[in-house]
């Protein structure tokens, strides 16, 4: 007997790659999701189908549907083609990426990477009975072999970072490269550069929160007042009581604001005055300088301009232009 394949369709099933569930997922939105799912069954189906009714049939816009296929192409689940789309294999496209022949130059070489290959497999192997309960897709696989042959980070700074992320519960592909880029920005490569940078960060995160408190600020600061202090703490090395100091400066101000506190601590790090008693010296002998000029010149003119530019480290600071010409 011929069965017609459609009669028989409530007890057929679709095949959806694990890949597909651990690794895309989690970057589609639900439209996203419902078009790439009925393209699937489409497909195994043979059934026609268009934009319009695509978006009929999943209760969407064909805008909506539109962007989902961009989306969907984006992540290459599928590829356009003259007269339409096709499904990629996600499992094919996998396999290439692990696969894919690479070439060792010489035998010294080949014993080299098969030494240090032993930390990379233990420690990949921990990541993945540790965070993904034995279960990593092949694609992790990838992103941590970036992480080692890109980035030259060592199996506990690759460990650290996924471990970190887990934590935040961010443990998806797109903000762990990033998390990678950023430690990679910051010249992280081993476990005692990382220790550097938390202790750095811990440093910094201090420093804005009393910031903030001495500022009366009731709120956090913005992502441009942070990267202010980062500049103070992390470029120019300055400790918070050197920062206060220069934060004690806005108390006669109607409205303080980071970059007149910027000009004061920049002119201090062009100085080369990093202490608070370097400051402070500076400022008394800025000020003995003053009261010379005032007490020895007899010229009214130059007595008023020195008065006004000299007299007052405040006017001073004030003067300082903050970029341009």
């Amino acid at each position: 007997m011929e069965l017609d394949k459609n009669e028989m369709r409530l007890f057929s099933s679709i095949e959806i790659p694990e890949l597909f569930i651990s690794d895309y997922m989690p970057l589609l939105n639900s439209d996203s999701i419902k078009v790439y799912l009925y393209l699937l069954f489409a497909q195994k189906n043979n059934i026609d189908t268009n934009i319009l009714d695509l978006s009929k049939r999943i209760g969407s816009t064909v805008d909506i549907v539109k962007k989902s296929f961009e989306k969907l192409e984006q992540l290459e689940l599928i590829m356009k083609k003259p007269n339409g789309y096709i499904l990629k294999d996600i499992r094919e496209i996998e396999l290439y990426k692990l696969y894919s022949p690479k070439l060792t130059s010489s035998l010294e070489d080949a014993n080299n990477n098969a030494e240090k290959n032993k930390g990379r497999l233990k420690a990949i192997s921990t990541i993945n009975n540790t965070y993904f309960h034995g279960t990593m897709s092949p694609s992790w696989f990838t992103d941590i072999d970036m992480m080692f042959e890109k980035y030259s980070f060592s199996d506990e700074v690759v460990i650290a970072l996924i471990h970190d992320c887990y934590e935040k519960g961010t443990l998806n592909h797109k903000y762990v490269m990033a998390v990678a880029q950023s430690w990679h920005q910051n010249k992280i490569h081993n476990f005692d550069d990382l220790e550097k940078y938390f202790m750095a960060f811990e440093k910094s995160n201090e420093i804005k929160k009393k910031i903030g408190k001495k500022l009366g600020f009731n709120r956090n600061l913005t992502q441009y007042e942070e990267a202010y202090v980062e500049k103070w703490t992390n470029e120019y090395k300055y400790t918070f009581d050197v920062i206060d100091l220069a934060l004690r400066k806005t108390t006669t101000k109607s409205n303080p604001n980071f970059a007149y506190v910027d000009k004061i601590i920049t002119d201090w790090n062009e100085k080369s005055l990093k202490t608070v008693d370097q400051i402070q010296q500076y400022n008394e002998e800025f000020n003995k300088k003053e009261k010379f000029v005032k007490e020895n010149t007899n010229d009214k003119k130059f007595n008023g301009y020195a008065k006004s530019n000299f007299g007052d480290l405040e006017k001073f600071y004030d003067n300082i232009k903050i970029g341009g010409d």
